[in-house]
């Protein structure tokens, strides 16, 4: 359905402060509306924690997380909220679990248990018509948002080549292009990755687009300055000394915390980044061994493999989308009355407020 004009409430309130309040907004909202009644289901990515918006319209939801799945839950009563509202829509037989990435699959199945289908990113259905073509020497760096410490890792390829009389030169991509097109970036024998999180839009473009990628071993750099539930944007003055609940779902089979700063689980949880599950992405252990691959490697081949790949990642999502789309509930209705919704799903509210302790 086209997307419509929430409450004023609603827009002019930060995510990570939503509360009962606001849902009873969204319910009496589209309580009435005739487009939402043929709502099938409500899709929830980015930030997921936002479905709890739709619960009362007692629709089935797809809880699809991009970057994990508590963003803007940042106390431990509000995110073990988060949770138990999970586990009752599940009851209810009103939710879909699912993921974007192999990363936030294993986050959210560490705390809640539950993992669900594989509806991980993948561009490929508007990468089409075009195929690896390199004609142009720069090789690229990328993503296309560029953190400080990627700046400085620029200028040191270029100065590694210069110096070993090495014919490479790096650019980043908005320095060669302001504004790129996928066929464009295809002319180049290369993109190398400094990402700033653990999976991102464009480097699953990349990858739909067959351009060999290059990314460093996570045991040459000590952190991915990553978009996670620790930065201030999600939670703000309401995250003050790290995240809670640490306690993972019991039987999880993961040895770390994905919150854990240390280095062992570190370099654990980011095994599971995109860019480390992918078959054919070349990882790189020094500056040196880069340069090495950058030389022995056979481009073709490599986007060979990956368009290959592609096919297999593209069947893989539409079965399952085909097997989610199965499960329409043609039997639901929403409740007459926002209280009738928390009778009905057996809660006295639906989200606490954010500076509840």
């Amino acid at each position: 359905m086209p997307v419509k004009n929430l409450p004023e409430a609603i827009v002019n309130t930060k995510i990570a402060n939503i509360n009962n309040e606001h849902i009873k907004s969204v319910y009496e909202y589209y309580k009435n509306d005739e487009e939402f009644r043929d709502v099938d289901f409500v899709i929830c990515s980015f930030w997921p924690a936002q479905c709890e918006l739709f619960i009362p319209l007692n629709k089935t939801i797809i809880f699809n997380p991009t970057h994990r799945y508590n963003l803007g839950r940042c106390t431990p009563k509000r995110w073990s909220k988060l949770n138990s509202n999970l586990y009752m829509l599940r009851e209810k037989s009103k939710l879909i679990v699912s993921s974007m990435s192999v990363y936030d699959r294993e986050y959210t199945g560490y705390f809640t248990g539950l993992f669900g289908y594989r509806l991980f990113s993948y561009g490929g259905f508007y990468a089409r018509g075009f195929d690896f073509n390199p004609t142009k020497n720069t090789i690229l760096i990328g993503p296309s948002m560029m953190e400080d410490y990627a700046r400085g890792s620029i200028d040191k390829l270029n100065e590694y080549s210069k110096k070993n009389n090495y014919s490479y030169e790096f650019k980043h991509i908005r320095k060669v292009y302001k504004r790129y097109t996928l066929d464009q970036l295809a002319n180049h024998r290369a993109i190398i990755l400094f990402p700033y999180a653990v999976m991102s839009y464009s480097i699953t473009d990349f990858y739909a687009s067959k351009i060999p990628l290059f990314v460093p071993s996570p045991k040459i750099w000590k952190n991915i300055p990553q978009r996670s539930v620790r930065q201030k944007i999600y939670c703000g003055r309401f995250f003050p000394n790290g995240l809670v609940p640490e306690t993972p779902f019991n039987g999880t089979l993961h040895k770390f915390s994905p919150n854990d700063g240390k280095y062992d689980a570190y370099q654990y949880w980011m095994s599971f980044a995109d860019y480390y599950q992918w078959p054919y992405v070349t990882v790189y252990e020094s500056l040196k061994d880069l340069f090495d691959k950058l030389i022995s490697s056979d481009y073709q081949k490599i986007s060979d493999n990956m368009k290959s790949f592609n096919k297999i990642r593209e069947a893989d999502l539409l079965d399952n989308w085909c097997k989610i789309l199965k499960t329409k509930d043609t039997q639901a209705t929403i409740p007459k009355s926002f209280d009738e919704a928390l009778k009905y799903f057996g809660t006295n509210e639906f989200q606490t407020k954010p500076n509840t302790k």
